[in-house]
């Protein structure tokens, strides 16, 4: 599993599709920074979950509860967490329509959280006592609780940070993103064993969630309608050169990002298995710990400056060095045996990565319809 750096802008001259404009201030505050990065904090226990989970305990738990066919449960898993993003769409089209006085974007951050936070502590009890298949369960509604919430903070950004710093808050997102990846690695690869990891992402979630909450300070939304449109609903499930021109394209390089990224679950396997060296046999959880480390500290040192360069070169230079380097280095993969290489190549992944998370997201939303204004329901399909 990899981490997502998003955000989503349109201009405050356009109208929502409930009929109404930006709320005033949204779109015309300007953001000081320590206010960008509170409201980024969300991004930081994102990250930290999402990387964690993916490279060292997933794989982990998958050869405590299930010994026998842990690689298969493993791709599972993997399976369970890609299916769940298909509630992405919906949760952003009731968040569009919510009348929350709250706002429309936290209330959803919150609650998923709040669910992510119940089923963390759910998961310890399920892999503490065995249960492989009610594991499995519980994984399907905590990564839902997950998705839900990133989709509220992603409409969240979109309505909050204004134009003319939407390169510099692309920037924290990813910074913020990769530290949290990087310090959950840390601590779960070296500091506390795999089912403490539990305890710190309940901390992370109850540190960083308010922080979100208080730079936000959304307000009440007022909306035509607050009623389902399932027609509308269906459609958001649906996308074509036709009715999306060039996003579509950008949906597709998205869609075989996350495939391409998809087999890093397996890092912590393939050390096991493919290394010369016994050492990092021996050692495999550290060794990947070390690894995704290195490349995620590579990935958020290059976030931080590469959505001011890409507004300098043009974002679609970038995409596509950051894609090729990253395409090579899954090459280099099936050649190497030794680790030294293997951390190499893990240097060269992360700053690729770095360049795509900081830019691939703004370049989308520059590819979005003119004559709409694409709310978070349909920019999650990506």
């Amino acid at each position: 599993m990899e981490i997502l750096g998003a955000k989503n802008f349109i201009r405050n001259t356009r109208r929502s599709r409930c009929g109404q404009k930006r709320h005033p201030g949204d779109a015309e505050e300007s953001f000081c920074l320590p206010r960008i990065v509170a409201l980024n904090a969300h991004a930081f226990s994102y990250g930290l979950f999402y990387a964690s989970v993916g490279v060292i305990v997933l794989p982990e738990e998958a050869l405590k509860m299930f010994p026998e066919q842990h690689a298969v449960y493993l791709a599972i898993m993997l399976g369970i967490a890609g299916v769940s993003q298909l509630v992405s769409p919906f949760a952003g089209y009731l968040s569009d329509h919510s009348t929350n006085p709250m706002g429309r974007r936290m209330p959803f951050v919150l609650a998923g959280n709040g669910v992510l936070f119940c089923m963390v502590g759910c998961l310890y009890l399920a892999r503490s006592m065995g249960w492989g298949n009610v594991y499995l369960l519980l994984l399907l509604v905590a990564i839902l609780a997950l998705n839900v919430a990133y989709t509220g903070f992603t409409g969240l950004v979109s309505d909050m940070i204004p134009a003319d710093q939407m390169s510099v808050c692309s920037g924290i997102m990813g910074g913020c993103t990769a530290m949290g990846a990087v310090l959950g690695l840390i601590c779960i690869g070296f500091l506390i064993p795999v089912e403490h990891a539990y305890f710190l992402y309940a901390l992370t979630l109850a540190t960083c969630t308010p922080l979100t909450w208080y730079a936000a300070s959304e307000t009440r939304h007022e909306c035509d309608s607050s009623e389902i449109n399932w027609r509308k609903v269906r459609s958001s499930y649906y996308i074509s050169p036709s009715s999306h021109g060039d996003f579509f394209w950008v949906f597709i390089s998205r869609m075989f990002y996350y495939m391409a990224v998809s087999v890093q679950i397996y890092i912590l396997y393939y050390l096991r298995d493919v290394m010369t060296e016994q050492v990092v046999v021996d050692n495999a959880k550290s060794c990947t710990a070390i690894l995704c480390i290195v490349s995620q500290g590579a990935s958020g040192l290059v976030s931080l400056v590469a959505g001011t360069l890409a507004d300098r070169t043009g974002r679609k230079p970038a995409i596509y060095t950051a894609v090729t380097v990253m395409a090579l280095v899954y090459i280099g993969y099936c050649f190497v045996d030794t680790y030294s290489m293997v951390i190499l190549l893990g240097v060269c992944y992360g700053a690729g990565n770095g360049i795509y998370i900081s830019v691939d997201y703004a370049l989308a939303v520059e590819c979005l319809p003119s004559q709409v204004l694409m709310e978070p329901h349909e920019v999650s399909r990506s």
